[in-house]
């Protein structure tokens, strides 16, 4: 009976022993394997992507509207950064004061450029329908910018071009109108992002008159129409950019307003028209 006690109490002895030091055998090797993988992570080369988000926001807020077309098509999350409306809302309010406008397409070169966003040709339906319904127009009108830096003014493209007339803006968006091919456009020169209104009533050019607005209240965007008919008689109507139909509202009454053409100017929650050339003695206000 000793004897036996004796040997199993050696086995038992003996197996721990091993167990001990088949533990310390498996840690050393882990430890070691952890110590090659430390060594290959810091001679790693990081790219410009692993960087923090926040340190990403910080620099893409600073680029110029050129830069951030190319930028957004670095990856898809900086396609979203900068397509955020939050995003475009900090880059409005951190970007220089500009005027946006048009002028004439300076020749073949620049429409063969595969860098020119064609409004028309990205919402008509198809090639052929873009081709015949363009050789009715002569002009194809590029919207550029002057900037206007420490006192200093340069005039740059936007790289976009249209054949509609750009009616308003407001807070850097642009509303272009060409009532021949479809309704009102709503459009973002720095994302291309863009929006067809719906078709409302015609008249001509110097017979009718678009404001643009972004209304706190309602958080929405609006565009009102003022035209005069064929009888003469003064007609409004007001569409929320997101809706589809144009909403009639009481106009200015016969007689306040003599000329058409020209944009209000948007202020203190309401559109201002100035209602004749010359010689006025008031001005045509409405809410929106």
């Amino acid at each position: 009976m000793r004897k036996t006690a004796a040997a199993d109490y050696n086995s038992t002895t003996a197996a721990n022993l091993l167990r001990a030091v088949q533990a310390r055998e498996f840690t050393r090797e882990e430890m070691e394997e952890k110590e090659k993988k430390k060594g290959q992570n810091d001679g790693k080369r990081y790219s410009i992507l692993d960087l923090p988000k926040d340190c990403i926001y910080r620099t893409l807020i600073k680029l110029p509207i050129e830069s951030l077309r190319r930028s957004s098509l670095v990856c898809k999350p900086w396609y979203k950064m900068i397509n955020n409306s939050i995003f475009i809302q900090d880059h409005l309010r951190r970007s220089e004061m500009g005027l946006i406008f048009l002028s004439k397409s300076p020749g073949t070169e620049t429409n063969s450029d595969e860098n020119i966003f064609h409004v028309e040709k990205h919402y008509l339906p198809s090639k052929a329908n873009w081709e015949s319904r363009m050789e009715q127009y002569d002009v194809e009108l590029n919207l550029q910018f002057m900037e206007i830096k420490d006192g200093k003014s340069a005039v740059k493209s936007l790289k976009l071009s249209s054949y509609g007339e750009i009616r308003a803006a407001c807070n850097g968006l642009v509303l272009l109108e060409n009532s021949r091919i479809c309704g009102p456009v709503v459009i973002n020169p720095v994302t291309r992002e863009y929006t067809v209104l719906c078709r409302g009533t015609i008249a001509l050019p110097h017979d009718e008159s678009y404001g643009f607005a972004f209304s706190y209240r309602t958080g929405e965007y609006k565009v009102v129409h003022l035209f005069r008919d064929h009888l003469r008689y003064f007609g409004c109507e007001i569409i929320e950019v997101d809706s589809h139909t144009w909403r009639a509202v009481d106009g200015p009454s016969f007689g306040l307003i003599s000329q058409l053409g020209k944009a209000p100017v948007v202020a203190i929650g309401a559109f201002h028209w100035m209602p004749h050339i010359e010689n006025y003695e008031y001005i045509v206000s409405m809410g929106h």
